[in-house]
C-alpha cells in the first residue's frame, strides 16, 4: 500500500513538473521568439554593412575582389530592380538587395542601408553622396546571376566590372524608399522637388557609375 502511495505521489510530482515546464515555455515563448527575431535583424544589418564595406573597397580600388557573407536562416532575401536613377534623360537601373524578417525589411540601395517597418522608413547607414555647391554621387549597379535558397550562409564574390564618369545637371531618383532619401538630402542641404516615389534634383553633378559583378 505504501509503495503504491509513493508511486502515485511520484507520478503526481512528475505531472506537476511537466505542467509547470510547459506553462513556463508557453509563457516565455513570445519573449524567446522576439529575441530570436532581433538576432536575425541584427545579423542581417551587419551582413549588409559588411556588403557595403566590401563594395566600397572594390569601387575605390582598395581590393580587386572581395567576398561577403549573408546568413539565410529565418529570413527572406531577394533582388529588386530599383531604384531607377535618370541623369540628363539617361536611365540607370540600380539593383538593390532586400532582407526581410517577420515585421521588418532591410534594403541595401545605392550605397545606403534602409530599414522599413510598415509605413516607417529610415536610413540606417548613409551613402557616399556629398553636396558642396557640386553634387557628388555614385551609382552602384549589380550584374551577374545570383540566387539565395536554403539555410546556413551564402558567399557572394564581388568584383568591379566597369566604371563610367557621368556629368549632368538633372537627376531623377525613383524608389519606394524615397522618404529615406529625402531625409538624407535634407541633412546635407541638397534642394530637391518630390512627388510620391520620385525625387528630382537640379544641380551641377559629378556622378560615377559603378557596375559591380556578383557571383
Amino acid at each position: 500500500m505504501r509503495a503504491s502511495s509513493e508511486v502515485a505521489g511520484a507520478a503526481l510530482i512528475l505531472g506537476i513538473i511537466t505542467i509547470t515546464v510547459a506553462f513556463l515555455y508557453v509563457s516565455s515563448y513570445p519573449t524567446i521568439s522576439k529575441g530570436e527575431e532581433y538576432i536575425r535583424y541584427r545579423n542581417s544589418y551587419f551582413d549588409l554593412l559588411e556588403l557595403k564595406d566590401k563594395i566600397d573597397r572594390i569601387r575605390t580600388g582598395v581590393e580587386p575582389k572581395a567576398t561577403a557573407t549573408i546568413k539565410l536562416t529565418g529570413v527572406s532575401i531577394s533582388f529588386r530592380n530599383e531604384p531607377i536613377i535618370v541623369v540628363d534623360g539617361v536611365s540607370y537601373n540600380v539593383s538593390s538587395i532586400s532582407i526581410s524578417g517577420r515585421d521588418w525589411e532591410l534594403v541595401f540601395e545605392n550605397g545606403a542601408i534602409v530599414e522599413r517597418r510598415g509605413e516607417t522608413v529610415n536610413m540606417l547607414s548613409y551613402p557616399s553622396v556629398y553636396f558642396d555647391e557640386k553634387l557628388t554621387m555614385p551609382i552602384i549597379s549589380f550584374s551577374g546571376n545570383l540566387s539565395f535558397a536554403g539555410r546556413g550562409t551564402c558567399q557572394i564574390t564581388l568584383s568591379l566590372e566597369n566604371v563610367t564618369l557621368i556629368r549632368g545637371s538633372s537627376i531623377k531618383i525613383i524608389t519606394s524608399n524615397a522618404k529615406a532619401w529625402k531625409d538624407y538630402f535634407d541633412s546635407i542641404g541638397l534642394n530637391y522637388s518630390a512627388s510620391g516615389n520620385e525625387i528630382n534634383i537640379t544641380a551641377n553633378s559629378y556622378v560615377i557609375f559603378y557596375e559591380v559583378g556578383l557571383k
